[in-house]
């Protein structure tokens, strides 16, 4: 059985991702980097888990990765690289409902 808790993780940082996103100015790689490693240290075990949950959450590390990327080197279509991460992350709350 999944724990609550990663529910509201990953409801947690799609709201964070939809905040940031819709921000007058853009998020720092920092407070990008902070959200990746929330994401990243739930995949430490704190809650049972089934494999397709922790797939999840590592795509949802790696689309925020993508962006962070694509700020760091001003390339890509940045409008992508955040639906990706928020449809992530959507995918990941409605795997653990």
């Amino acid at each position: 059985m999944i724990h609550e808790g990663e529910k509201e993780l990953a409801q947690g940082v799609q709201r964070e991702l939809l905040q940031m996103r819709s921000r007058p100015t853009p998020p720092t790689i920092d407070e990008l980097e902070e959200l990746a490693v929330k994401v990243i240290d739930a995949e430490s075990g704190k809650w049972d888990s089934r494999r397709l949950i922790d797939n999840i959450r590592t795509d949802v590390s790696i689309a925020i990765g993508g962006i962070i990327e694509s700020m760091q080197h001003e390339r890509g279509d940045l409008s992508i690289r955040w639906a990706t991460a928020i449809d992530k992350a959507q995918q990941w709350i409605r795997a653990v409902e």
